[in-house]
């Protein structure tokens, strides 16, 4: 059975068992609650997205900032119902069904709310069940059920809370506190207009004493306000098991992550609009107690910005129209195609340092020579490229496909390169039904590679690295790629790819985690690489490019929601001669050589590292001219 079948079959499978399912990329519906009558933004708004079209994947919700926006993100694909609701104020239903669209956020998605609101309350009591004490400080939270009303409360000293400003209707109510295991009151609870429903109490089971917990304060590093709807994600860094915990801040910025074993765990926050941080030390959990103070001043990134400009045949100056320009910077990454007069605009770019690179049909590709300034609310102009043309002196052709690994839907704006060892190249752009054509290339063996804006490149055939990649010489036909997509989380690996103390541009990186490549990269000018994107977990941070060894970085990468920086990776160049890999030439080497000659050894690979006097073979006169070099003084492996 074909690769392309099996998925095919795979995806038809899950679509049959779980109907409502798209295996199909996130989207986000953003938007302002305002006052109806003053205009003025509403802080600690809450909006609810609920899906309308399926049974599946159907709840999203959102706190709004202290300028009364909000982003519901995550979300799959499909309709949904959105309704907005504050303490004081009517709730409120957008008045048409919401489209989310894979990849894309849906914005302007705003509500004036009515002040006034319900006029109802529950109240009630927490305790310890069992010894019947109150549980101070107790987070109590109510859901309409039948409109789109929320409301929470904490408890005093006596266990006591009151829930109030609710609008008539059925309720559930639920309660939550470090230490004990959540409860949902058994019963929906009816709150009547002007009346106080009481007596909603919980008994909550405490859940041990072998688990702690982290809180403390996000703020904003400018204004030093707090920080609402902070994403706060605790990893454990002495232990594989037991090692996540999250939460988000409430409108003083305040979080607490509760449940977490005993250990030492790395602790990042993230918000959008304001750069990652992560905690500057491991943070212990003790049992039984919770460690505080775990604080961060987050920095606004500010508005975003844009990158425009030109690109021209560098020898006639001509426009070149359909040119593909990308910014690569820490803080995420835009793509865009010159129009017919060769000019680009590359937007909603954070403000920050960007490499920005140029490639188009027939031309080398260039980055710009300095790095690229976005400041926020502006465009940086006059960022121009003069690409030479190469003029594709051969004959050959190399042409394919490129699909989304999980959908088979075509990859429009990919970029296919192929290289060979001996520095022979040609690539192409995929159109809009994934199709690609490399022509002009030499005969040659030639490394294929694929990536695309928002998935994970790939060597033919379905490989990471060149030294696994299955050779392809032209012309050929069918050399099809099935990239699959990158993370949709808020963590970030950065670091220097090098390669005998110089830096390396072009390197793809990788980072791995349970068995699986979640993010990729390329270095860009200086060998720097950002994998944006990541999801918490324990990572894997690999790297390769043609005619060097694979590398690695040495330790494993945690990753929460922050960002982490130095994940250097070494890339020694290969040595023509040194068939072992050990990084030097000697008489293993020879050994190596004479057992693939002459007793069915295993073969160099890639098979040029074993042609010492480069004339395109593997043969006896590539032992005598080793022997030469290494006994008496004779030239060293490699052409000249």
């Amino acid at each position: 059975m074909t690769r392309k079948l099996l998925i095919l079959l795979l995806s038809l499978t899950f679509l049959v068992v779980f109907p409502g399912l798209t295996l199909a990329q996130f989207g986000s519906i953003s938007g302002r609650v305002t006052d109806e009558v003053t205009g003025e933004p509403i802080i600690g708004a809450h909006v609810i997205a609920d899906r309308l079209d399926s049974m599946y994947h159907c709840h999203g919700e959102a706190r709004t900032d202290t300028g009364g926006y909000y982003a519901i993100e995550h979300l799959h694909p499909g309709s949904y119902q959105v309704g907005a609701s504050a303490v004081g104020y009517v709730a409120e239903t957008y008045p048409a069904p919401v489209t989310v669209i894979s990849g894309q956020n849906t914005p302007d998605i705003n509500f004036a709310l009515t002040p006034g609101g319900g006029t109802g309350s529950i109240s009630g009591r927490v305790t310890n069940e069992v010894t019947g004490n109150p549980i101070l400080g107790a987070h109590v939270v109510a859901m309409g059920l039948d409109n789109y009303c929320y409301a929470e409360a904490w408890t005093d000293s006596n266990g006591h809370y009151m829930l109030e400003g609710l609008c008539a209707g059925i309720w559930q109510v639920q309660a939550e506190a470090f230490g004990y295991i959540p409860e949902v009151y058994p019963d929906t609870v009816t709150v009547v207009d002007g009346q106080n429903t009481p007596n909603i109490n919980f008994a909550l089971t405490p859940s041990g004493g072998e688990i702690g917990s982290i809180s403390g304060i996000v703020t904003d590093e400018i204004t030093g306000e707090p920080v609402l709807g902070a994403h706060i994600v605790a990893m454990r860094t002495d232990s594989m098991c037991h090692g996540h915990g999250e939460a988000w801040t409430d409108s003083n910025g305040h979080y607490i992550i509760q449940g977490l074993h005993l250990g030492s765990y790395q602790v990042s926050a993230c918000k959008a609009g304001y750069i990652p941080e992560t905690y500057p030390v491991p943070v212990t959990v003790v049992a039984g107690q919770n460690t505080g103070d775990i604080d961060f001043a987050l920095t606004p990134m500010g508005e975003p910005g844009s990158i425009s400009g030109t690109v021209t045949d560098g020898n006639t100056g001509n426009p070149i129209p359909h040119a593909h320009v990308c910014a690569h910077g820490e803080l995420g990454e835009g793509h865009a195609r010159t129009d017919s007069l060769g000019h680009y605009m590359i937007f909603g770019l954070y403000p920050g340092y960007y490499f920005v690179t140029a490639h188009a049909c027939g031309y080398f590709p260039q980055t710009h020579p300095d790095t690229v300034t976005v400041i926020a609310g502006q465009n940086t102009p006059n960022v121009d490229f003069a690409l030479v043309p190469y003029g594709g002196p051969g004959q050959g052709t190399i042409a394919g496909t490129v699909l989304d690994d999980s959908l088979l839907s075509p990859v429009p704006f990919g970029i296919v390169f192929a290289v060979s060892w001996n520095g022979n190249w040609g690539f192409s752009f995929t159109d809009s039904l994934g199709s690609y054509t490399i022509q002009g290339l030499q005969p040659d063996s030639y490394y294929v590679f694929a990536h695309a804006p928002g998935y994970i490149g790939e060597f033919y055939d379905n490989v990471y690295t060149w030294e696994e990649a299955t050779l392809v010489t032209p012309d050929a036909y069918g050399i099809n790629f099935y990239l699959g997509r990158c993370g949709h989380g808020e963590g970030i690996i950065s670091g220097v790819i090098n390669s005998n103390g110089s830096s390396l541009e072009g390197a793809y990186v990788y980072a791995e985690a349970e068995g699986e490549v979640k993010g990729f990269t390329q270095s860009s000018l200086g060998g720097v690489y950002t994998i944006n994107g990541l999801l918490p977990g324990v990572y894997t941070v690999s790297a390769s490019k043609v005619s060097y060894n694979d590398g690695s970085y040495p330790e494993p990468v945690v990753i929460g929601s922050g960002k982490a920086s130095g994940i250097d990776i070494e890339l020694p160049p290969v040595k023509i001669g040194d068939v072992t890999g050990n990084g030097t030439i000697d008489a293993a080497d020879v050994v190596f050589i004479m057992n693939y000659l002459y007793i069915g050894g295993p073969a160099p690979n890639p098979s040029q590292i074993g042609d010492a006097n480069c004339d395109g073979g593997i043969n006896s006169a590539d032992v005598a001219y080793l022997i030469n070099y290494l006994f008496v003084g004779g030239p060293a492996p490699g052409c000249p």
